[in-house]
This record gives structure tokens, C-alpha cells and sequence, in this order.
């Protein structure tokens, strides 16, 4: 009896269950008659919201890791590697020995020109010591001078006037005018001689001769130190050994690059960018840094030099293009990061903390304008909008739009002002194939 009761139930619902789905059956009849009446076509469409983002606008270009502070070491002439004091990987300091050449003597060269040198240089300074001495002898040969002068001068006015009375004869007249002559040109000496001792210089001769000697022993003893130098190489920066290129025992030819010593702390990166965005990429911008080798690691930098002048570069089609050189250095953390390596480079040349934003492929532009298609009410509204930043996913709305609007995405060539629409979900790449 019960049994027969549920049985019954079931019949009933069963019934009322396909008058409703009779009911929904002929309601879309009805309303699909109505839209082909009215010729209105419902599209499928991928929409997406009006949202706030932080959004910012970057120049893409790739380059290569390089030392800010690095020395390269050449061989500058046919020389042999006598010994390596370093390994590759080495921290060294500046002034430490890295490198010995084998170039003769250069030890004991260096060492006969520099007492050399200092034999001159004492020969230049006893002179030196030795002018208040003739300086005083000077002021004495000087008042001797001037007296003679005097004496020269009265005589010579004496003579003049007996000359003129028919005195003396002419002869006697010229002696007296050449006596005072001669006074006057001792006298200049004298003035001269001592001007020169009480001044600190050594006149004539003697000065040409201890000067040339000194500058002869100078040059001899820089000669023989720049010799010793490139035998004995040192490290003029603090920082690594990044790389070894001879072995002990090799003949090295000049120009040989022998090792390069720097500051594994302070990179940069060299890149180019083209025409087109110079305008746009200035120093002081920050750039966000990822290298090929390492790829789970992420790096940030400055601009810190922008070429004023570009530079042409030959492509892969044959023709030239013009490219600005740009520096950016690493900052912070270079861990991983080594010389060498192409590094890809994001140039941040814009960015917002937050912008109201919309698909960038949502914009439609026609007639100079820009436009969206806004979702409401499932049909599609023909709205212009202003924007601002344009980035790679992003466009910046700046009026026409509210946050939370739903805009059409896709597909933008079929949709009609007023249209009928209906929202699909969008189909991802990891959804497409199963």
C-alpha cells in the first residue's frame, strides 16, 4: 500500500516536472521568434571588469653583464711568463703582485737609476745650499761695483767740463767716457748676480748643467720603473680574478690580454635602444633585470648613462639601423650574476600606483577617438573614453568608465551599438587541450 502511494507521488511529479519543461521550451521558442522578428542576433562574447591596477610602461631590450671596475692586463712587449701568483676566483687587494715577466735585470735597473737620482738630486740641492754664502759675496762685488760707478761718473763729468775749457785733450775725454762705461756694465753684473742668488736660481752654465743631469737621472729612473712595473704586474683595484689567460712559461706577443682583475660587486648592463624610444628612456629610471643563466633569480638597476649621440648598427636583413647606447647598473644583490652574460632588460620609463584600466585590446579607435563597448542590461553600449598610459595588457582609462563596468574583449568586429550580448567564460591555454 505504501509502495503504491510513492509510486503515485513519483507519476504526479513526473507530470509536473514536463509541463515546466514544456512551459521553458516554448518561453525560448517565443523569445528566439521575437529576436529573429526584430532581427536582433544575441553574440557570444569574452568581457572583462573596469578594474584598479598598479600599472607601468617599460622598454624592452636585452645586453650584456659587464664590470664597472675592472684592469685588464696586457703583455706591451715580447716578454715570458715567469710566474702566476694568483688563481681564477681570488679576491686580491690593490697593490698586491699578480703576475711576473721575465724581462732581464729589471730589478737591478731599477735600482742604478734611482741612486743615480738621488746622486743629482744631492748635487742640485748642495748648490742650492751654497747661494746665501755667494749671495753675500755678490752684495759685496755690488757695492764695489757702485762705487766704482760713482767714482767712473764724477771723473767722467770732471773730464767733460776740462774737455770743454781746452784743458785736456779729446784722447784723455775718451778714456774717461770709456772708464765709465765699462763702470756701468760691471755694475749691471753685479745687480744681476745677486738678483739671481737672493731668487734661489743658479745662473748660466752651472744651472744648464745640474738641471740637464737632473732631468737626464728622472727620465732614466721613470723609463726603468715603467719597465719594472710591466714585469712585475700589480692589482690596482681591490676585487676578484675573473679570469687567467696564459700559463707559466708562455711567450706572450704584445696586446696578449694576460688576466682581468675586478670588482665582482659592481656590474652593469650595456644595451641599445632604438630610435623610436630614445624620447622615452632618461637616466635615473629604474629597470628591473633577468639573466638567461639564471632564471629563477630576479635583479634591479638604474639608468645611469644615456648616449647623446646614436650610433648605426647593421641587422640581419643587411641594412642599418640607429641605436642610442645605454648603461644601466646593477644594484643590490648581483649574487649569481657574472660577467658575460646576456641579461634581458625591462627599462620602466612610466608607472602608476593606480590607474583605472581596461584590456588593452577592449579599445576600439576609430575617427581619432577611442571607444569601449560597456555590457548592460546583456546588450552591448558604444561608449568613448579617454585614456592615458598604454601598456603591453593595459590601457589607462581616464574618463568614460567606472570601476566594476563590464566591457566587451572579444570578438570587437561583430558587435553592434546596442547589440545583443551574452557573456562566455574565457578558455584558457592550460583548458584548451585535455
Amino acid at each position: 500500500m505504501q509502495a503504491g502511494i510513492i509510486f503515485q507521488k513519483i507519476k504526479q511529479r513526473k507530470k509536473v516536472l514536463a509541463g515546466v519543461g514544456a512551459l521553458l521550451l516554448l518561453a525560448l521558442v517565443v523569445s528566439l521568434n521575437l529576436a529573429r522578428g526584430r532581427g536582433d542576433e544575441v553574440i557570444p562574447v569574452q568581457a572583462a571588469g573596469v578594474e584598479i591596477k598598479e600599472i607601468e610602461d617599460s622598454v624592452l631590450v636585452s645586453g650584456r653583464v659587464r664590470l664597472v671596475e675592472k684592469q685588464e692586463i696586457y703583455a706591451d712587449s715580447d716578454l715570458t711568463v715567469k710566474k702566476i701568483h694568483v688563481r681564477p676566483g681570488e679576491m686580491v687587494k690593490e697593490g698586491q703582485l699578480l703576475i711576473e715577466l721575465y724581462d732581464g735585470d729589471v730589478e737591478g735597473i731599477l735600482e742604478e737609476a734611482g741612486a743615480t737620482l738621488d746622486l743629482k738630486e744631492a748635487e742640485y740641492r748642495l748648490a742650492l745650499a751654497r747661494l746665501p754664502i755667494e749671495a753675500s759675496r755678490y752684495r759685496a762685488d755690488l757695492e764695489k761695483a757702485e762705487a766704482g760707478m760713482t767714482a767712473a761718473q764724477s771723473k767722467y763729468d770732471r773730464y767733460k767740463m776740462l774737455y770743454g775749457e781746452g784743458a785736456i785733450s779729446a784722447q784723455d775725454f775718451e778714456a774717461a767716457e770709456v772708464e765709465l762705461k765699462n763702470a756701468g756694465a760691471q755694475l749691471e753684473t753685479a745687480r744681476a748676480n745677486l738678483e739671481s742668488r737672493e731668487s734661489g736660481s743658479i745662473p748660466g752654465d752651472e744651472v744648464r748643467s745640474l738641471e740637464a743631469g737632473l732631468n737626464v737621472a728622472r727620465a732614466q729612473y721613470d723609463k726603468a720603473r715603467k719597465r719594472y712595473d710591466h714585469a712585475n704586474v700589480k692589482a690596482e683595484v681591490d676585487g676578484m680574478v675573473f679570469s687567467i689567460e696564459v700559463s707559466e712559461g708562455d711567450a706572450v706577443a704584445p696586446r696578449t690580454r694576460l688576466l682581468t682583475v675586478g670588482n665582482p660587486d659592481k656590474l652593469e648592463i650595456a644595451v641599445s635602444i632604438g630610435e623610436g624610444d630614445s624620447s622615452r628612456v632618461n637616466s635615473g629610471q629604474r629597470a628591473e633585470i633577468k639573466a638567461a643563466a639564471q632564471p629563477d633569480s630576479r635583479y634591479t638597476g638604474t639608468v645611469t648613462d644615456v648616449s647623446p649621440g646614436a650610433v648605426s648598427k647593421s641587422n640581419d636583413r643587411g641594412g642599418v639601423s640607429m641605436e642610442i647606447p645605454v648603461i644601466i647598473q646593477v644594484e643590490g644583490n648581483t649574487s649569481g650574476l657574472r660577467p658575460g652574460y646576456t641579461a634581458d632588460v625591462a627599462i620602466i620609463t612610466t608607472e602608476k600606483k593606480s590607474a583605472l584600466v581596461v584590456p588593452y585590446e577592449a579599445v576600439v579607435e576609430k575617427d581619432d577617438k577611442k571607444y569601449v563597448y560597456v555590457i548592460d542590461n546583456a546588450r552591448a553600449k558604444k561608449v568613448e573614453i579617454q585614456t592615458g598610459l598604454n601598456t603591453e595588457l593595459f590601457t589607462e582609462v581616464t574618463g568614460g568608465l567606472q570601476e566594476g563596468d563590464r566591457i566587451v574583449v572579444s570578438p570587437l568586429d561583430k558587435i553592434k551599438d546596442g547589440g545583443g550580448v551574452k557573456e562566455v567564460p574565457v578558455v584558457k591555454a592550460s583548458q584548451e587541450v585535455k
